[in-house]
């Protein structure tokens, strides 16, 4: 290979990873025309560059091509699964109904320039993570990132400012969880050298109105040579779940879960397993306590493309099947850190979440707000003999505390109707003159985002 081939090749691996897709584009389709067993990852990165841009069957092409030709098993996978991700992005955009949702950017006062992202509520304290400039810094720490704070007033954000965590020379911070009690702060540091990033978690905690200098969490957390990041506290102030890359893990980067003592000692982590975890990455976990239920962003799924949200109900131990937010929560880019102020019923009723889906190069704030529609859930009685609808039959639906939800008699067409706030397990039981009873269990439709649910027949 030239140098100048080098050169170029490398020069669009930089522009991918900063995010700069449209600088990057034209670099790897010039690399496509190199030596391919010299770059054999160049028509991947080409592709996964022109799903960024949003040229859609431009990417598509050339992930089957690259797919039919690589002999890197796991690229191939990997292209594979950016086939299945464009093919149901596609289904996501043409059946959501927008109307229920409003995206919008966040206040440009968080940080008018530099990434911002990973943010956290406290109360109605917001504690966010930016590399916007800080002009009184020496010249090589002016683009550090750093924690910040501001508070929510009725007319938007306002007292935007450092949060105080006291920081060390050349090393970055961010992506914090706080105790329940706001005295604890735990976060992620990380350095930058020779390309390589090396991330380990930190505690502060807050007397007198004042954070103190950072101490490192255990070794069992912090193992050397791996990274620990992205933690959130449980509701126990005990319990962390992080991003880590440490052995015994499922992929490369998994959540795993320690528990910390009175003292800050931490047991031996556990990994939440392959029902969470994939062999791509897993970062920026959140628990949302009113739903009971952990969001984070994968790579590792069938998803829009880039890094998804996913989410399980549950806790530790004890994890539903994941399932993808969709869009617009998703896009086509990096979705990553989420914060949910909504209710038990709708965890996406108030969200802030980073996403470089509008930037340029970096990760962005923005603001979600679903609107919680009602659900209509249906089906049919019949007989069981001749499958007619049966006339004068009654159900009844009743939730998992065994309360009545919904009573009716049937028409003539055997049918039965009825709405719900919000989708939930639930139990029908229906009961008819001269004819056996029926029950059927059900919970919500297979499509996320579905506003009607169609039973079986009873």
């Amino acid at each position: 290979m030239s140098s100048k081939e080098q050169a170029t090749y490398n020069l669009a691996e930089s522009y991918r990873m900063l995010h700069f897709h449209e600088k990057a584009e034209p670099l790897y389709r010039e690399a496509l025309s190199f030596d391919r067993a010299q770059f054999p990852e160049a028509q991947f990165h080409y592709a996964t560059t022109l799903r960024a841009m949003e040229k859609y069957n431009e990417a598509e092409n050339n992930f089957k091509e690259f797919a039919s030709n690589t002999g890197n098993a796991e690229l191939k996978k990997d292209a594979e699964r950016e086939i299945a991700n464009l093919q149901f992005s596609a289904t996501q955009t043409e059946k959501t109904d927008m109307s229920q949702y409003s995206v919008v950017k966040a206040q440009k006062s968080l940080a008018d320039t530099g990434a911002v992202y990973a943010p956290v509520w406290y109360g109605n304290i917001l504690y966010f993570t930016s590399s916007k400039p800080v002009k009184e810094a020496t010249r090589t720490q002016v683009n550090n990132t750093r924690i910040y704070q501001a508070s929510l007033t009725d007319s938007g954000f306002g007292g935007i400012t450092n949060a105080a965590v006291p920081e060390a020379k050349d090393v970055h911070q961010g992506a914090v969880t706080l105790s329940p009690d706001g005295n604890r702060m735990i976060f992620s540091r990380w350095t930058i050298g020779d390309g390589k990033k090396a991330s380990s978690l930190y505690l502060s905690k807050k007397t007198e109105g004042k954070w103190s200098e950072p101490i490192a969490l255990p070794a069992s957390i912090n193992q050397q040579g791996y990274n620990a990041q992205q933690p959130v506290m449980m509701p126990d102030g005990k319990t962390l779940i992080y991003s880590s890359d440490i052995p015994g893990g499922v992929g490369g980067f998994d959540l795993w879960s320690a528990t910390l003592d009175e003292l800050d000692n931490a047991g031996t982590p556990t990994n939440l397993g392959p029902s969470i975890n994939t062999n791509g990455d897993e970062h920026a976990p959140f628990y949302h306590v009113p739903s009971k239920t952990l969001v984070f962003s994968s790579n590792g799924r069938v998803g829009m493309g880039g890094f998804d949200f996913y989410y399980s109900k549950g806790d530790i131990g004890s994890w539903s099947e994941v399932k993808n937010f969709g869009y617009p929560v998703n896009s086509h880019k990096d979705d990553i850190y989420f914060a949910s102020r909504g209710s038990a019923n709708n965890i996406l009723e108030d969200v802030l979440f980073a996403s470089d889906r509008d930037a340029a190069c970096c990760l962005e704030l923005f603001t979600l707000k679903k609107k919680n529609m009602p659900k209509t859930i249906s089906g049919m009685i019949v007989s069981c003999d001749t499958k007619e609808p049966l006339q004068g039959a009654t159900i009844s639906v009743k939730g998992a505390d065994n309360s009545v939800v919904h009573t009716q008699t049937t028409g003539a067409d055997g049918k039965y109707t009825f709405t719900v706030e919000d989708y939930q397990p639930l139990k029908a039981v229906a009961s008819a003159a001269n004819h056996q009873s029926g029950e059927l269990g059900f919970n919500e439709p297979t499509e996320p985002g579905s506003l009607t649910l169609n039973n079986p027949d009873i």
